[in-house]
């Protein structure tokens, strides 16, 4: 995808014995929050995420296993936006290997909570099926290599008379990767935190964590954690973001910034001092206003964990071998599926052997 930012990237950085530049007591470190304004552009829902086109929503890179408990291996995307009519998401996970499909069974799912009202789950997979309140859009599409999909959710459909600006309300994203038996989360849900805090809020600026890793085909060894705020207001934004890396081995890196940001502008903030390493470590970040102490984002997250589960095909094909031993005049053979339900469907099947000039050599039924 190519790049949105409208601005010069900026970046201050102060290093660990830097002073403190948040006045406030220490943050919740569980909590998941997100203080995003309107969007004023609706995104086209047909799979295909065109230049600019989801600027207006907040990019949120990585998603938390539940089986290792950090960040998957698998590269996965998501944005999230609204407006007075819809709600609007998006998601971008790598395709298995080429010899396999994306089966129907994985599923993309968004979660949203409004005050004193229920959860509400939208869920979706490959081919757009799924769990769809009346009015939804959804478009799908394969290329390269990942899993594209957008959708538009109506309000109305969510029971939802008008946007609560000003109010908490839960936010989950979800990949689930069904047959890989992995499910992966925006937010890593907590007793005190089951979902993530969303805040819709006018005149704004939006935040999102545009990616933890430098190379896809280096997932988990080169890191550049980038975040990019994007101001739509018609004054400049003052704020204050900083970042902490702790790990077992080293002493923790922490790095802070003030950053301006002029309207109309989008700028990025990044850190660096992250060590190619396979120990386990934890991000924490938070980006707020430097007047106020508003959080506009703040996120963590376990990195570098290994165990992360490995692509299962959820349709292997049919493998026959035929060996030939002419001193003894035999033909052996061997038909093997690496599911053995699909070895049961046809036990009762013949085969038959032909040679080039088309004559039958033999027939035989597999023996389970």
């Amino acid at each position: 995808m190519k790049s949105f930012l409208t601005g010069a990237t900026a970046l201050l950085l102060l290093t660990a014995g830097a002073a403190d530049l948040f006045a406030q007591n220490t943050p919740d470190r569980e909590a998941t929050i997100l203080r995003l304004p309107p969007a004023k552009r609706k995104p086209v829902i047909d799979g295909v995420m065109s230049e600019g086109e989801w600027i207006n929503a907040s990019h949120q890179f990585g998603a938390i296993s539940e089986f290792t408990g950090g960040i998957t291996l698998r590269w996965v995307d998501f944005w999230f936006g609204y407006d007075d009519e819809n709600i609007y998401f998006a998601q971008r996970s790598v395709l298995p290997p080429k010899t396999m499909k994306l089966s129907d069974r994985n599923e993309a799912e968004i979660q949203l909570r409004f005050p004193g009202s229920p959860v509400r789950t939208v869920s979706f997979n490959p081919k757009g099926a799924g769990k769809l309140p009346e009015g939804t859009k959804v478009a799908n599409k394969q290329t390269g290599k990942f899993w594209i999909s957008e959708a538009s959710i109506p309000l109305k459909s969510l029971g939802v008379k008008a946007i609560p600006y000003g109010q908490e309300c839960g936010l989950q994203m979800t990949r689930k990767f069904v047959d890989q038996d992995e499910i992966a989360s925006w937010h890593k849900p907590t007793e005190r935190h089951p979902d993530g805090t969303w805040v819709p809020e006018k005149d704004i600026p939006g935040v999102g964590f545009r990616t933890l890793w430098t190379h896809l085909a280096r997932p988990g060894i080169s890191h550049r954690p980038t975040w990019v705020i994007d101001n739509r207001t018609a004054r400049p934004q003052k704020l204050l973001c900083r970042s902490e890396v702790t790990a077992r081995d080293v002493a923790p890196h922490r790095a802070n910034a003030a950053l301006e940001v002029a309207p109309q502008r989008s700028e990025a903030w990044l850190t660096s001092g992250i060590w190619e390493t396979t120990v386990p470590r934890t991000l924490w970040a938070e980006i707020v206003d430097a007047e106020t102490g508003k959080v506009y984002f703040r996120r963590s997250f376990l990195f570098n964990v290994s165990g992360s589960r490995k692509w299962v095909d959820p349709e292997p094909p049919y493998q026959l071998y035929i060996g030939s031993f002419p001193s003894y005049k035999r033909l052996r053979f061997l038909l093997t599926c690496g599911n053995r339900t699909k070895l049961t469907k046809i036990r009762d099947q013949q085969f038959t052997l032909r040679g080039e000039d088309g004559k039958e050599i033999t027939r035989f039924t597999p023996k389970l």
